[in-house]
């Protein structure tokens, strides 16, 4: 059986890039195939239909793809990534059902990634340089992840515990072995003997492979799944035996500590009663306290008196692991250290305090960038996720439909017969592409998180609004009020005429006919950001029963023969994608208020 050639292909080809479709029934024959994919891959997809999978592919690809096709077949979802012709490509497989939900055979979604595996690629180059910036400040990393394919420590980890890399194991109960006996309780005090901790800093002796002491210092974080179970473990390693041993050498002898501080990689300063920098082996420390701002990393300013010299003279007790910011005068960029602090007695009382800056700049955005990648594959994952359910559960119940009506097309014995399933088929057809338009668009939003933003005036947006819907307003004497606490947003114009217009509309149309409509529009600041209202006294909405599907696609609540279920979908796609939430309240009879976070 061949495609049908409506313009529901060329649509999905125009709305779904580098991607293709292939839908096959339970002896793995093809019954649908498009996709702008095969033309880019020198492929005609009408090849494919009412083949086989062994028709279709060469012996040695299919031997890879068949058992991705049984395991569809046994109502399992699969995913598979594969390269073709020089281009990467990920298939997801998924059972596909008919209108009684018997399973009937399966689709495949491949998209192609090869300009992702670039991206990746990059990322990796940018790992090899951090893993150079690393060497060169003698530091160690490792990352542990529970299998020995998943776990990595870098060569100065083997350096510091001067061992054979071969005598490391991939589990971090390993390394307890070299710790010396008397710092266990060290560690048993920073992480409480239950890892509940996500950030872990500590300094701790050793007893290396060649039986030398070694002091170290480790930071890091934890990283859990949903059941908060350990599923990684990031962090750093940092001989500094020769800052412990001047630490000592410092109580027997100032001028000793200066001789040996001065080749030291990190920075180091000592301060007298008043606070004032009266040695240091880097002359830029010399304004740390009375000429430089430094900042916590929620960014507010640290005041003189909480500096952790300052703190130190102040209380006696040491200031450990003291993350602070400050501003490169050379260059303005911002530089991160790790501050450590404590104090030098003369007679019990404090005389001195000496500081180490450990410059963690580099490590920082390191952490920074690899959370933001986290948390865009994890968005961008479920992202894709949802699309792939809603275009499997939206489009199963038309396509089957159609495949119905093209059947009985064929059976039918006359012209007048034929004309009738045509007409279906126009209809299904018609509402398929829609649904396609639909899903296409949101698709478009989602990726969109980087459409360029403008200063909007909520009160023009609002004006333009009143003219789009002026006839309505007019039709249905709509009373709208606004109080613009906030009158102005960063933010695409288009989408915020769309978000207003879309409620402003919804609250128009499902009005309560028995009395006037008031529409309150407002906005204000609500933790740092900027919050839109939307206030009506409608119909009302029974959350109860609808809270859970009201943003879903084509899903409508009243009786009205206008309503479609596109707009509040739309609408919550678009604040999203700016990273923005909506809320809503509703009650039946009262009314419904929207509320969105930008």
């Amino acid at each position: 059986m061949k495609t049908q050639h409506t313009s529901l292909p060329f649509t999905i080809i125009k709305q779904i890039p580098h991607s293709l479709v292939l839908v096959f029934d339970k002896d793995f024959r093809y019954i649908f195939a498009e996709g702008e994919a095969f033309v880019e891959n020198g492929m005609n997809p009408e090849f494919f239909v009412g083949k086989t999978i062994h028709e279709s592919f060469p012996a040695e690809e299919v031997v890879f793809f068949i058992p991705y096709y049984q395991s569809v077949i046994r109502g399992e979802k699969k995913q598979y990534e594969h390269v073709h012709l020089g281009q990467t490509f990920l298939h997801n497989f998924f059972p596909y059902y008919n209108d009684y939900q018997e399973l009937v055979g399966g689709i495949v979604i491949s998209q192609n990634i090869t300009d992702f595996k670039i991206v990746q690629t990059q990322l990796m180059q940018s790992e090899q340089r951090y893993d150079l910036a690393m060497k060169s400040a003698h530091t160690g990393i490792y990352d542990w992840s529970g299998t020995t394919e998943n776990t990595y420590r870098s060569p100065r980890v083997w350096e510091i515990f001067e061992i054979d890399e071969s005598e490391f194991s991939t589990s971090p109960s390993t390394f307890l072995q070299y710790i010396h006996p008397e710092d266990f309780k060290i560690l048993k005090n920073v992480f409480s003997n239950d890892l509940t901790i996500d950030v872990f800093s500590y300094e701790i002796r050793i007893i290396t492979g060649k039986n030398n002491l070694k002091w170290i210092q480790s930071s890091g974080m934890i990283l859990r799944n949903e059941s908060g179970e350990v599923v990684r473990i990031v962090g750093s390693i940092l001989d500094i035996t020769s800052r412990k041993e001047i630490e000592a050498a410092l109580v027997e002898s100032e001028e000793k500590f200066r001789e040996l501080i001065s080749w030291l990689p990190i920075n180091v300063a000592l301060y007298d009663k008043k606070g004032e920098i009266v040695y240091s082996n880097n002359s830029q420390e010399n304004t740390l306290v009375a000429n430089v701002n430094y900042y916590n990393e929620d960014g507010s300013i640290i005041p003189a008196n909480q500096h952790p010299a300052m703190l130190v003279l102040a209380t006696g007790f040491a200031q450990k692991d003291i993350i602070m910011g400050r501003q490169d005068p050379s260059n303005g960029r911002n530089v991160w250290h790790n501050v450590n602090a404590i104090a030098i007695k003369k007679n019990g009382l404090v005389d001195k305090v000496i500081c180490t800056f450990t410059d963690i700049t580099a490590l920082k955005q390191t952490r920074e960038e690899a959370l933001e990648t986290s948390k865009i594959l994890v968005v961008q994952n479920k992202q894709l996720e949802e699309f792939a359910h809603i275009t499997s559960h939206n489009l199963r119940a038309p396509i089957s439909n159609l495949s119905l009506l093209v059947s009985l097309h064929k059976q039918a014995r006359s012209e007048q017969e034929k004309d009738v399933y045509v007409s279906k088929i126009a209809e299904v057809s018609e509402h398929l592409l829609h649904s396609i338009d639909v899903l296409a668009h949101s698709l478009k939003i989602k990726n969109e998180i980087h459409k360029d933003r403008e200063l909007v005036q909520f009160k023009e947006i609002l004006a333009q609004t009143k003219q789009v819907l002026s006839g309505q307003i007019a039709s249905s004497r709509a009373q709208i009020t606004h109080r613009f606490d906030v009158a102005e947003l960063l933010y695409p114009r288009v989408y915020l005429e769309s978000i207003l217009q879309n409620l402003a509309s919804n609250a128009i149309k499902y009005r309560d006919r028995r009395r006037v409509l008031h529409l309150s529009i407002s906005t204000y600041k609500e933790n740092g950001r900027t919050v839109l209202e939307i206030d009506d006294n409608g119909i009302g909405i029974n959350l109860d029963r609808h809270g859970n599907k009201i943003f879903g696609l084509y899903k409508t609540f009243h009786a009205n023969k206008d309503a479609r279920g596109v707009g509040l979908f739309l609408v919550k796609n678009q604040v999203e994608a700016m990273g923005g939430f909506i809320e809503v309240e509703s009650k039946e009879g009262t009314g419904t208020k929207f509320k969105i976070t930008f």
